[in-house]
């Protein structure tokens, strides 16, 4: 069975992303390795300008620019919600 080695760093920021050097050593020598790391948050939120497309009684097509951060992970989908003018729904 291999030995492993583990590191985790909890308060990872995303800026400090980006490719690292391990450097193990023992009595017996020493191995290089260099990895990616990539850490994930929440994206930013769409850049504007909003733009209302399309524009009916029964519907409408939104469309904005992806944020300038994506969080280190693709973005999918996003949610869209409604809300009645003059109410809280």
């Amino acid at each position: 069975m291999p030995e492993v080695a583990s590191f985790v760093n909890h308060k990872a920021q995303r800026s400090e992303a980006g490719f690292y050097r391990l450097t193990l050593r023992n009595r017996e020598g020493a191995a290089n390795i260099t990895f990616k790391v990539n850490v994930l948050d929440h994206p930013g939120s769409p850049a504007g300008p909003l733009e209302v497309l399309n524009l009916d009684a029964e519907s409408c097509t939104l469309a904005w620019k992806p944020p300038a951060d994506d969080g280190g992970n693709d973005i999918i989908n996003y949610i869209v919600e409604k809300k009645e003018v003059g109410t809280n729904k």
